[in-house]
């Protein structure tokens, strides 16, 4: 019998072909292709950003270069928007977008990054949560704090504390003293009204939560209530009960002297499937610190756009209206002098009211683009496999292509040619699966239910040319 040994590889956007050779006693290795045809390179994103006081700005996200230099999804950037170098993680996670969800004080709505005042970064994932010094060593300092806890829904620091509410199971709430890192005992939160889903500072070291229980499959009750630093619940504030249900969710965020906001974001308006909205309608409810509501700000926009609801220091909201980002004056009317900016997040709002926009670009505060802050180039490893060989000899290559969809191509056999396969635009995101006919001249596509096609079916397989 003889073994055939096939070894392959993929590396800084090539196709790496190694050898085939035959067994005859001694391994032999594959000898590297010169001709090796280019793969596109992965687009690449930041999914987290956290601005220090000095206007540095910390990244994380699907990237593994910056301007042409290798930094592993997580890098600290100059107020000019250039890479600073001398920051460099240890030990980054294989998955480079944290789950973690921040909340520091006075920001208007989480993030996956913190940074303590004592220039600590701090991030969570999957991996748990992880705390780096202002080089990027990791800081044993906060082994008590990270090492304990499971991946973090959010992280804030408040009144000489570290919050830290759990992202699995019941979201436990978590109290550090800031300094020392160690546990600081709270109140049984099996006295709260319902468990805490979002935790956000209040005043004078209170707290407001919002939680909710599902009655069913279709029905929920959301509860803000406030709590004391030792945990106890606050009876000096009435808990308030918002409907929901399966379309109808809240979000939480902190305000400025103590008051909060909520976004509440119903799924409506459906045309593709039970699954498949195609409109949300948001309402963002600003509540001063007695939890009296001011005033609120609404929206409707198509499924694809991003949340986008941030207060201003001056009062005024920026949101999301139609494709655009525009600002929204307390009078109830939209400021006619801001340009409007692309749909996204806002990140932060700087003292000068400059604003941060989708982490890696900054506009003045009257929305137009701020000409000394150079936006990083980022980019990412392509995600390539090897699907299989058609019969004629040529390979089908599953790559990644833009906003994240798949990508699949064809190599010839001499590996010189790349030819792209399309693919209906409207399935492209659903393919699950991609196999070879037994006969290596076609190709069977199987698509997830994440699609939902005419006749109201999904999960099918597909035979294409």
């Amino acid at each position: 019998m003889r073994m055939i040994e096939f070894r392959r590889a993929f590396y800084f956007g090539s196709l790496l072909v190694l050898g085939m050779s035959a067994y005859s006693g001694e391994p032999l290795m594959g000898t590297v292709r010169d001709e090796c045809p280019q793969i596109p390179l992965a687009p690449a994103r930041a999914a987290s950003s956290f601005v220090t006081s000095d206007g540095s700005v910390y990244l994380a996200g699907s990237f593994t270069s910056i301007n042409g230099t290798n930094y592993p999804g997580v890098a600290r950037l100059r107020p000019d928007g250039s890479l600073d170098s001398s920051f460099l993680v240890e030990g980054v996670p294989e998955s480079t977008e944290p789950i973690l969800g921040v909340i520091p004080f006075g920001s208007p709505f989480p993030g996956p990054l913190y940074v303590s005042q004592q220039n600590q970064l701090m991030m969570s994932g999957s991996f748990g949560v992880i705390g780096y010094a202002g080089s990027g060593l990791i800081n044993s300092r906060f082994d008590a704090l990270c090492l304990t806890n499971p991946p973090a829904r959010s992280v804030f620091e408040y009144n000489g504390r570290f919050y830290l509410l759990a992202s699995v199971g019941e979201r436990q709430l978590s109290v550090y003293d800031a300094e020392t890192f160690e546990p600081i005992e709270q109140t049984d939160s099996s006295l709260w009204p319902v468990a805490a889903r979002w935790v956000v500072p209040a005043q004078s070291g209170k707290l407001w939560v919002l939680g909710f229980v599902q009655s069913n499959y279709f029905s929920s009750t959301y509860t803000l209530f406030r709590i004391h630093a030792d945990g106890s619940l606050d009876s000096s504030f009435i808990p308030r009960e918002f409907s929901g249900d399966m379309w109808t969710s809240y979000q939480l965020s902190t305000r400025e002297l103590g008051g909060f906001a909520l976004l509440k974001t119903t799924m409506n308006r459906y045309s593709y499937g039970p699954t498949m909205p195609t409109y949300f309608d948001r309402t963002f409810e600003l509540f001063d610190a007695a939890g009296n509501k001011q005033w609120e700000v609404g929206s409707t926009t198509g499924w694809t756009f991003t949340a986008c609801f941030v207060e201003e220091p001056s009062g005024s909201v920026l949101y999301d209206k139609g494709s655009a980002v525009v600002r929204r004056l307390p009078d109830g009317t939209d400021d006619l002098g801001f340009s409007p900016l692309p749909n996204g997040t806002v990140n932060h709002i700087f003292a000068d009211g400059r604003i941060q926009h989708n982490h890696i670009h900054q506009y003045q505060a009257d929305g137009s683009v701020h000409t000394n802050w150079t936006v990083p180039v980022l980019s990412a490893e392509p995600l390539v496999s090897l699907i299989g060989q058609l019969k004629d000899g040529r390979f089908v290559v599953r790559g990644s292509g833009s906003a994240g969809r798949p990508s699949f191509y064809i190599l010839d056999q001499n590996l010189e040619q790349v030819q792209p396969i399309s693919f209906p635009e409207e399935i492209l995101n659903s393919i699950s699966v991609i196999k070879l006919t037994l006969d290596r001249e076609k190709f069977w596509v199987g698509i997830s239910d994440a699609y939902t096609f005419d006749d109201e079916t999904q999960s099918r397989l597909l035979l294409m040319a």
